[in-house]
């Protein structure tokens, strides 16, 4: 019995990994295909199945969520840019500050010494 419950929980987790894989590879293909291609396929899958009111709504439900997503990775990319060119002027900003007090150092230790020579 202990058995069959593991053996049914591992056909679960591999069902489960496998719809997410099949969800994922299925919205990769649409993303590099047109909209006239996405509308195409959907009507030769979905399109003997149900109505043309139907059919023409969740052409266009799939298309707005297949744009939405790149867009979002779009999005995405361009947020990691701007953090990236951020993070190198806040660099570069501690940089110039670091040189900057380091001068301060070195001309108060060159005032102290000349101080103490004189």
């Amino acid at each position: 019995m202990k058995k069959l419950i593991v053996l049914l929980f591992v056909v679960i987790v591999a069902s489960v990994v496998a719809t997410v894989v099949a969800a994922v590879m299925s919205k990769n293909k649409l993303s590099g295909m047109s909209d006239e291609e996405i509308r195409e396929l959907l009507a030769t899958k979905i399109g003997t199945k149900v109505g043309d009111d139907q059919l023409a709504s969740i052409q266009d439900a799939v298309i707005a969520g297949v744009r939405k997503g790149v867009a979002a990775e779009l999005a995405a990319e361009d947020l990691a840019d701007d953090a990236a060119d951020e993070a190198a002027d806040a660099t570069d900003e501690a940089a110039a500050a670091a040189g900057d007090a380091g001068e301060a150092v070195v001309d108060a230790a060159t005032a102290i010494i000349e101080e103490a020579s004189n």
